[in-house]
This record gives structure tokens, sequence and C-alpha cells, in this order.
């Protein structure tokens, strides 16, 4: 097993990062200010705390600009965005705007708090504590109301949204194949991993996958096996090879060191389409560009056209809390 090496706890970016390795869903918290103004901010520090009585909890920041309204509510409510919702995740993290133009919401008929259509779920609260700590206020709420539209929900993980619904069903699609191959990109300062190939051309790391193995589980250790410690992100392309019926599966990913790794060399990202095989030039050249305007897809189609399922985003989202 790799373990990551020990970084300094003073380091807040690194530390933020951290954090951000744990996996969650992506929330607007809402609330109305004395005025009766609504307002509200993207968060990811959500957890249930009780069934009996339903109760649970959000971390504003202080350094929110709405934070007085936060440490003063009566009432607030918390909206778990649905999937197709990333814009709106975006908004609510977005200085100086009118947050709430041009999206569709409604007033909680209980306390008047902003609930945001179409989210996957919401919740109606009550202020029940609240609980300075250290640069963030952990505020309890007793929930009076909520639903649930079936929706999936938005996912937040390594400083990017995901939509695990729609990673599954590109997941099982690829495992309809005949054979099967899974690789990965992986990123470490602006450079990418490239691997030598028998015949003396550059591929990504990659693997074929056994019978009856999953994707996921044959890239982490065929990784671990190669004695490297990557942080694998979320599902970049599910290729079909038109000419044999072969599917290959690609993850992204990130590692915090090039050192000690033998599979190959790290190549700027600007370079990858020319230096790698031909197979892999189309989807090279769109990771630049999706690496350059900081918005990344998922590509499901062949080596020639496909679909782009526009979901993660390559910046980190200053998420309120």
């Amino acid at each position: 097993m790799n373990t990551p090496a020990p970084t300094s706890i003073d380091d807040k970016r690194q530390l933020r990062d951290a954090f951000s390795a744990f996996i969650t869903g992506v929330t607007v918290v809402t609330a109305r200010n004395e005025d009766g103004v609504p307002l509200g901010f993207t968060a990811n520090s959500f957890t249930s705390v009780s069934l009996s009585p339903p109760m649970l909890l959000v971390c504003p920041s202080r350094h929110l600009s709405s934070f007085s309204t936060f440490n003063q509510c009566r009432h607030f409510a918390v909206n778990i965005l649905a999937e197709n919702q990333r814009d709106i995740a975006n908004r609510f993290a977005t200085a100086d705007i009118d947050r709430f133009a041009g999206i569709a919401w409604r007033d909680c008929p209980h306390n008047g708090s902003p609930l945001i259509d179409h989210a996957a779920a919401v919740f109606s609260c009550v202020t029940h504590r609240r609980v300075i700590a250290g640069d963030h206020l952990i505020l309890i709420g007793a929930v009076n109301d909520y639903s649930c539209s079936g929706a999936a929900a938005l996912g937040y993980a390594n400083g990017g949204y995901f939509s695990l619904d729609l990673e599954r069903r590109a997941d099982a699609l690829a495992h309809q194949a005949r054979t099967l191959t899974v690789g990965i990109i992986i990123e470490h300062a602006g450079k990418v991993l490239l691997c030598p190939t028998e015949n003396d051309k550059l591929t990504l790391p990659q693997v074929q996958v056994a019978d009856h193995s999953g994707s996921l589980e044959t890239l982490q250790q065929f990784l671990q096996d190669a004695g490297l410690a990557v942080d694998i992100g979320t599902v970049y392309a599910v290729v079909e090879n038109k000419n044999n019926g072969a599917h290959s599966i690609y993850y992204r990913g990130n590692i915090s060191t090039t050192a000690q790794q033998q599979l190959g060399n790290f190549y700027p990202i600007a370079e990858l389409a020319q230096r790698a095989e031909e197979s892999l030039t189309v989807m090279l050249q769109r990771y630049y560009q999706e690496h350059t305007g900081g918005n990344f897809g998922l590509y499901i189609g062949d080596q020639d056209a496909g679909n782009i399922h526009r979901v993660a985003t390559a910046n980190r989202t200053p998420l309120g809390n």
C-alpha cells in the first residue's frame, strides 16, 4: 500500500484538497435576511444528524457575505442539487451577482425560505442550535418539512462535479463489450503520464479487464502493482472500437509526485496528441482543449463520433463552506 507523504497542517490549499477527497453531494443553503431578501450559498458540508427528531447540519463559512444572516436566521432551507444543476451550484458560489435571477424557485409555505425547483431533495428547517467552530459556523436545523424528487444528485469530489448515475451507465455500457480495456489520464503539474508500447509508440496507462471484474477495481490494482498512488477521479471517456467491437473506458486522475514510477514519462498536456499513438489523438486533443477551458465532460461514442456530457469542472469551485 502506498502511503502519501505527510504535508504541513498549515498548508491550507493542500488541507482543502485532502478534505475534498471525501465524496459529497452539492447543496444550496438558503434563507431570508431581516429585510426579507433571499440569500443563499453553495455548500458540500451537509450532514444528516438525527432521524428522531429529524435534524441536519450545514457549515457556513464566517467569510460569507451573508454570514450575519445565517448566524441569526430563525429558519433556513437546504436544497440538494440534481445532477443537471451544476450551473446553479456555480451561480450560488459566485460573488456580486443576483444568485436567484434566472433560476426557478419558490417560497417554502411554512417559513418563506427559498426552495429551488427540480432539486433532488429540499429540507425546510427551524434553527435548532449554532456553534462557532474555527472559521465556520455549525448550523443545526430541525427539519419541519422536506420533499424528494427522485432525481439523481450532483456529486462533488477532488475539486470537480460528477454524476454518479451517468458514470454507472457509462460503466455498464462498457461492460457489454466482448473486450474491455481500462485506462487513466494521470496528471501532475500540467503534465500527463504516457507509457511506451512494444511498437515504440506512447499510450496511456491501461490494462485489459478480466471477465467478471470491475473496471475501477482492475485499474486500482494495476496502479497499485505499478507503485503509483493515484487519486482516481471521474470517468472521462467510454470509447467503442468500430472495427472489432472492443471498448475502452478512461478515468481522470492526479498524482502528487512523479518520483519512483517506472511506467513511462510525464509530457506537457499540449504535446499529448502529437506524442501518443493515433487511436488516442482525438481524445487527447479534447483533453487539452477542456483542460485549457476548465470544463471537462464525459465522452460516450466511438473513435470518430459520440456525445459529450458536460458534468465535471476542472476548476475548484469556491464552495461557501
